[in-house]
């Protein structure tokens, strides 16, 4: 088995991850040789009577022959190049509020291109490298980012993300002094769960000091995102003047106390 040589059957580099064929070419080549294949110093495996290996990375890639009818041995070695591939990666948050902005980043050059493909059927495709949506309704998703750099070649990643529902709003009522001409107007949380009111109080109830709308959240303990705003109007004060009709005399203010 001399002047044992190992090529690639073909010149053209070609993207990882595709294949390249190397062929053991030898002038006493016999049908029931034993080739033992090795890439880069780890044993990739065997084939009988098939000087040729397809090999799918760049890398140093040796055959060990063997002759079964006369026990001779061979070496040979060559390397194989390939193309390069770009990467592909997804960082960002995996827990998302609904009304909550997804980001997600994949960028890794300016002469790639980028296709995302997202299982939110509501969002589709996206061509950025980094990009933020909204989404449209809760539930799990997959996002897959296809990478193709100048030379054609490509790699993918995906990323899982979930997007949680937004729970009810707690119920919210008046109680105590419901008067805002007498302030402050006492308001509660009726299922006694503590809430961030719209004034900046925290706890099961709250003072206001003005007339209004109000509003009231909770964070649900499970997923920790708000929960909905619950509304309750505080009505403001009467105006007594706008009740009078015809001519009439208004007095100063001035303060009388009735005895008893």
């Amino acid at each position: 088995l001399l002047n044992t040589n190992l090529l690639p059957t073909s010149s053209n580099p070609v993207c990882p991850g595709d294949a390249r064929e190397i062929r053991c070419q030898s002038l006493s080549m016999q049908p029931n040789n034993h080739f033992t294949w090795y890439g880069n110093g780890n044993y990739l495996g065997n084939t009988i009577g098939i000087p040729s290996y397809y090999v799918y990375y760049t890398g140093d890639y040796r055959v060990h022959v063997l002759d079964n009818t006369y026990g001779c041995r061979a070496e040979a070695m060559c390397n194989v190049g390939f193309l390069n591939a770009p990467t592909a990666r997804i960082t960002g948050r995996s827990e998302y509020c609904y009304g909550e902005e997804v980001a997600l980043s994949g960028f890794s050059g300016s002469d790639n291109t980028y296709l995302w493909t997202l299982t939110d059927p509501d969002i589709g495709t996206l061509t950025d490298g980094n990009i933020h949506f909204l989404p449209a309704q809760s539930g799990s998703f997959l996002a897959t980012l296809t990478v193709t750099n100048d030379e054609g070649c490509t790699a993918t990643a995906s990323y899982a993300y979930n997007v949680h529902p937004q729970v009810p709003a707690p119920p919210i009522s008046l109680y105590g002094n419901q008067c805002i001409h007498q302030p402050p107007v006492n308001v509660r949380s009726d299922t006694s769960i503590s809430l961030l009111w719209s004034n900046g109080f925290f706890g099961d109830t709250a003072l206001y000091y003005t007339h209004g709308y109000i509003s009231a959240h909770y964070i649900d303990s499970l997923s920790g995102c708000p929960s909905k705003n619950a509304f309750l109007l505080i009505p403001p004060a009467p105006n007594f003047e706008a009740l009078l009709t015809g001519c009439y005399y208004r007095c100063d203010d001035f303060a009388f106390k009735i005895p008893v």
